[in-house]
């Protein structure tokens, strides 16, 4: 399954990029008006296991990143003029035939999708197993 351009045959699957950012940014929203600001505080309020897991998965996103950029050279699979190139900041690296060029594009994806994965997963740490904490309001009237 590593070589499928996805991005060829579902055009609309950058919509997962969006949705990702909008649900990890609500996450990072909510959690600034809870979170103390010490990884101390972070580890008291989730479940040691949600850490492990969101650990687990940074680690592979990282290996992921690594790995794509070492299979893409670096580069991005473009189609110029009618040619499959893989390119750098508007240089040419390599001519690409037609597979070669889908499965450069299966490898750009498939960077994205592990960073898909961590973002997720710390969102979701914090919507289903932050123990939330009520906050205390400084004004009297509402105390």
């Amino acid at each position: 399954m590593l070589g499928v351009d996805l991005l060829s045959r579902f055009p609309f699957i950058w919509v997962i990029h969006v949705a990702v950012i909008l649900y990890f940014g609500s996450a990072v929203l909510l959690l600034r008006s809870e979170f103390p600001g010490s990884l101390t505080a972070l580890q008291a309020n989730l479940p040691t296991w949600v850490l492990l897991v969101d650990g687990l998965v940074f680690a592979y996103m990282t290996f992921n990143f690594f790995l794509c950029m070492s299979l893409t050279g670096g580069g991005n699979a473009d189609l110029v003029n009618g040619q499959y190139l893989l390119m750098s900041h508007g240089r040419i690296i390599e001519h690409l035939s037609r597979g070669a060029y889908h499965l450069h594009k299966a490898y750009e994806l498939r960077m994205f999708s592990g960073a898909w994965l961590a973002f997720w997963a710390i969102g979701s740490g914090h919507f289903l197993f932050w123990k939330h904490v009520p906050v205390r309001s400084t004004n009297r009237l509402l105390a």
